[in-house]
């Protein structure tokens, strides 16, 4: 659907383990949901992409905290 990110299976996998990253995840705008997937996906690497689908829902979790 226009205006909904889509979300690659290993971050929304991660995003279920959170549910409180999940949740401020789905709240963010477009612009916000595009600038973590695409991060992730722009990952070469396996293990940096790991690392980044584990910062994308550490900074999730922690706006869920404030």
């Amino acid at each position: 659907a226009p205006g909904e990110v889509e979300v690659p299976e290993d971050f929304a996998a991660a995003l279920e383990v959170v549910p409180a990253a999940k949740m401020v995840y789905h709240r963010q705008s477009y612009s916000r949901q595009r600038a973590h997937v695409d991060a992730i996906n722009g990952a070469k690497a396996p293990e940096t992409r790991r690392r980044r689908i584990d910062k994308a829902v550490e900074m999730l979790q922690a706006q869920a905290e404030d």
